[in-house]
């Protein structure tokens, strides 16, 4: 779609109204990482956490398969018919623009060049605010030796203490058929990924919050740095979780590993011998 110079004139406002449109594009640059490495279905999840209705429409309508020239006249109409202008309408067109890119499957880094487009000559604002998100992604993603994955503080011997069943520590390593699920980080990095592509984040979430800092290690060097940030952001927000819920969900990429291993995608190391 092309914009015409006076559809910009209604897009004018000042600097800092632009900086509150730098947060939707962080926002929608994050729920294009999710669905490129997961599928458009895993958004539906999103879609009731979000309060803003446009965004909303938009995210249900990609989930659902929407032919994409309905979903640009469903949001182009809609963006229209409110009379938005200034940094309203700036904002809708950044979602527009954005839910069209993660339909179509763009690349994260190219959509955040098109979507910051818009901020025209406060480009800058994206710019710095993608290089702080970097560095402090770079600063989190530390290799295997150097990851430490509880660095909250310890509780004090008379503090709280964890609800029966629930874990802190490296200590749960779900055995499937044989296969340890603490394999997976003796694995080629190129199946690693090929296994993550296959892994729900809340479930590899949970799955990881038992285990040794060498496996998330491998875990998070196989990912983009942003998206492994986002991955321990979950594991740091959902605090301790119950033994079982770990086993259960290592049982399940367990057996993603399993089946891509008997289809002959992966290998998994089993001592000195390989699975193939």
């Amino acid at each position: 779609m092309k914009y015409t110079p006076g559809f910009f004139d209604r897009l004018d406002c000042d600097r800092e109204e632009k900086v509150q449109c730098v947060e939707i594009i962080d926002a929608l640059i994050v729920l294009s990482e999710k669905s490129r490495r997961m599928g458009l279905l895993v958004l539906e999840d999103d879609i009731g956490l979000i309060d803003d209705a446009f965004l909303k429409k938009g995210l249900q309508l990609i989930v659902d398969g929407t032919d994409p020239e309905i979903v640009r006249n469903v949001l182009y109409t809609r963006m229209l018919a409110s009379r938005l202008t200034g940094s309203a309408l700036l904002r809708a067109v950044l979602i527009l623009e954005g839910i069209m890119g993660i339909q179509a499957g763009d690349n994260p880094g190219i959509l955040a060049d098109k979507l910051s487009a818009f901020l025209g000559a406060d480009v800058d604002l994206w710019d710095e605010h993608w290089a702080r998100v970097m560095r402090e992604s770079e600063a989190m993603d530390a290799g295997p030796d150097e990851y430490c994955p509880d660095d909250m503080p310890a509780h004090d011997d008379d503090g709280p203490e964890l609800p029966h069943g629930e874990i802190r520590e490296s200590v749960v390593n779900t055995v499937v058929d044989g296969i340890e699920f603490e394999k997976i980080c003796e694995m080629l990095d190129r199946h690693i990924q090929k296994v993550l592509r296959e892994v729900d984040t809340q479930d590899l979430a949970i799955a990881l919050k038992g285990t040794s800092a060498e496996l998330q290690g491998a875990i998070f060097r196989n990912m983009s740095p942003r998206a492994s940030s986002l991955l321990r952001e979950d594991m740091d927000f959902m605090g301790p979780v119950r033994r079982e819920d770990v086993e259960s969900r290592q049982e399940k990429i367990l057996n993603i590993v399993i089946k891509l291993a008997e289809c002959g995608d992966i290998i998994i190391p089993n001592g000195s011998e390989f699975i193939e």
